[in-house]
């Protein structure tokens, strides 16, 4: 078990809206249980490579987390944590590394601001 592993001290789920007969159906859980990192805010303005919508005044706040391994998540999947939802915005893969670290995948999330 890696360090970062260790540091996942959060249980997630994820929902997905299955479409059928052409329609999406209510969105159902999809993993149960998933261990992550806390989720944190994305600082204002970081990163070029994701939607900047995380500006003052938005309706939206822009969060990111890390769970571990390959896991079946997409873009459009939701996020449960302690009874919040967070809608995935982009889930990015890392692979596993030579050095004994493991494959991980970085999730961005969007919720709207109370």
């Amino acid at each position: 078990m890696s360090s970062m592993t260790r540091l996942m001290t959060v249980t997630a789920s994820t929902k997905r809206a299955i479409a059928t007969s052409g329609k999406y159906a209510t969105p159902t859980t999809y993993i149960a249980s998933l261990a992550c990192l806390p989720i944190d805010p994305v600082p204002l303005g970081e990163s070029s490579d994701r939607p900047v919508r995380n500006v003052l005044g938005s309706p939206l706040g822009l969060f990111e987390t890390v769970v571990v391994g390959g896991q079946d998540i997409l873009p459009g999947d939701i996020l449960t944590v302690s009874t919040q939802d967070y809608n995935i915005r982009m889930a990015e893969p890392w692979a596993a590394s030579t050095n004994g670290l493991d494959a991980y995948m970085k999730l961005t999330l969007e919720k709207v601001k109370p």
